[in-house]
C-alpha cells in the first residue's frame, strides 16, 4: 500500500475521534519532486479542480472552476493531497470548536481544542495522518494550532505566497503557509509554495530580541516556565537582549477588526438572508465585523501603516523577536475560556492577542515547540522583518538541534 492510500485509510478511521477532515480527495499517481509521495492535508478554503471549499460552514463561497496556485505547486512537487481539513467557520476563530460538522479535537487530549482556524491541519499532523499540511493565517490561524497541537507553523511574509484560488484571494492581513512536524519539513514545503529556494543563514550571527512587558508577562505557569527555559537556551545560540514592542494591543485589535470586517463583508448577503445557516458563535462575530463603521475601518488601516513603521524600527536593532505563541494551554471544548494571571479570557481573545500584531505588520513568524506541559507542548514564536522568512526558519532549525530535536515528529496515539 502506498503512503497516500494508507493515509486515507487512517483519516477515515480517525474521523469520529478527531473530525479533522471535511472530505478525502481521490488518490493520484505519485510524481517526482521534493514532496514526492508525501501525504498532505489542505485547509478547506481553496478551490480545487471545480470543487468548492466548505469553509467549515453551511455557507459556502461561490463556485469556481479554478485550482489554487498553491495546490498546483503541491502536485507539481509530487505531493499527494489526501483531503481537505476542517477549520473554524469562515476562519474567524482560534479554536476550531465552531464548525458546521462539530468541533475538531486535539489528538493529545480529545477533550481539548486543537486551535484554529487551521485546526484540522494541526490535528491531522499531530495524529500522524499526514506528513505536511497547508494552513492560512489572518490572526494566528497557523500558529495557534501549531502551539495547541505541538507542531511547527510558519506565517510567511505578507504577499510571499500566491493567493490566487484561495477563497476571497486572501484578505487585508492574510497569508497561506506551511505546517509540519519539523522546521526542515516546513521549510521544504514553504520553498514549494514560493517556487524558490531560501538562502542559507548563520543563526549564530543573529541578534535576538526577547519581548518583555505587556502582554508577555500574563502567562499561565505551565507556559511561563518552559518558555523562559527556552529563552535561556536561545542565548546559547546567539546574542540576546530584552526589548519592548510599542502598541501591541492596538495592533492586535486593529488586525482583528480588519480581517473580521473583510470576512463579514464577503458573506454579507448570507448574514442578512440566511443567518440561521451560521453557527451561533460565528454569527455573533461576523455581525460585529459587519457593523463596524467605515470610519473605524479607515482608522485601523492607518494603524496598520503605522505598525509597519514601528516594526521596521524594531528590526533596526534586532534580527529576530521572540515571543510566546500563546499565553496558555489549549482549553476544553466545553469551556472556551482560559484563566490567565490577569483575568479569565475568551480563548479567541487570548490567542489572537499574542499572534495578531504580526499579521497587521505583514512580517514572517514561525511557531515551534520549545517545552513540555505533560503530553502537551509549549511553543515560542520567532518573528523577523518582511522578507526574512529565511531567518526565522534558520533559527528555528538551530533551536531544534539545541534541544536535541525533542519535539520533532511527535505523534499522538489515538
Amino acid at each position: 500500500m502506498d503512503r497516500g492510500s494508507d493515509a486515507r485509510e487512517r483519516v477515515e478511521a480517525s474521523a469520529l475521534k478527531l473530525n479533522s477532515f471535511v472530505e478525502t480527495a481521490p488518490s493520484e499517481a505519485p510524481s517526482d519532486g521534493p514532496l514526492a509521495g508525501l501525504p498532505v492535508g489542505v485547509k478547506d478554503c481553496f478551490y480545487d479542480r471545480g470543487r468548492t471549499p466548505t469553509m467549515g460552514s453551511r455557507v459556502h463561497p461561490p463556485p469556481s472552476k479554478e485550482t489554487a496556485v498553491v495546490l498546483e505547486r503541491l502536485r507539481a512537487a509530487g505531493a499527494d493531497i489526501v483531503g481537505y481539513t476542517n477549520l473554524h467557520e469562515w476562519a474567524i476563530g482560534g479554536t476550531s470548536a465552531v464548525t458546521a460538522t462539530g468541533p475538531v479535537h486535539n489528538p493529545w487530549d480529545l477533550d481539548l481544542v486543537p486551535g484554529g482556524s487551521s485546526g484540522g491541519s494541526g490535528a491531522a499532523l499531530a495524529a500522524g495522518l499526514v506528513d505536511i499540511a497547508l494552513g492560512t493565517d489572518t490572526g494566528g490561524s497557523i500558529r495557534i494550532p501549531a502551539a495547541c497541537c505541538g507542531i511547527v507553523g510558519l506565517k510567511p511574509t505578507q504577499g510571499r505566497v500566491p493567493t490566487t484560488g484561495y477563497v476571497g484571494d486572501g484578505g487585508p492581513t492574510d497569508q497561506i503557509g506551511p505546517m509540519a512536524r519539523s522546521v526542515a519539513a516546513a521549510k521544504t514545503l514553504f520553498e514549494v509554495l514560493i517556487d524558490g529556494n531560501l538562502d542559507d543563514v548563520d543563526p549564530t550571527a543573529l541578534r535576538i530580541g526577547i519581548a518583555r512587558g505587556s502582554p508577555f508577562e500574563d502567562l499561565q505557569d505551565e507556559v511561563r516556565v518552559p518558555y523562559e527555559d527556552a529563552v535561556a537556551l536561545l542565548s546559547d545560540i546567539a546574542r540576546t537582549k530584552d526589548v519592548a514592542v510599542d502598541g501591541w494591543d492596538q495592533h492586535w485589535w486593529s488586525n482583528a477588526a480588519l480581517f473580521i470586517n473583510d470576512t463579514a463583508t464577503r458573506v454579507a448577503g448570507a448574514l442578512r438572508e440566511h443567518p440561521e445557516r451560521f453557527q451561533p458563535d460565528a454569527l455573533k462575530v461576523l455581525r460585529w465585523g459587519l457593523a463596524l463603521p467605515d470610519e473605524v475601518i479607515a482608522e485601523q488601516q492607518s494603524v496598520k501603516e503605522r505598525s509597519k513603521q514601528q516594526w521596521a524600527a524594531l528590526f533596526e536593532d534586532i534580527d529576530v523577536l521572540v515571543t510566546p505563541t500563546l499565553p496558555c494551554l489549549p482549553p476544553r471544548i466545553e469551556d472556551l475560556t482560559v484563566k490567565l494571571p490577569s483575568d479569565v479570557s475568551e480563548a479567541d481573545v487570548a490567542f489572537g492577542r499574542f499572534c495578531g500584531p504580526m499579521n497587521l505588520a505583514g512580517v514572517p513568524c514561525l511557531s515551534l515547540p520549545c517545552g513540555s506541559a505533560g503530553d502537551l507542548t509549549v511553543n515560542l514564536s520567532l518573528t523577523a522583518a518582511p522578507g526574512r522568512d529565511d531567518i526565522v526558519l534558520a533559527l528555528g532549525a538551530a533551536f531544534e538541534d539545541q534541544t536535541d530535536r525533542t519535539w520533532v515528529d511527535r505523534i499522538a496515539a489515538l
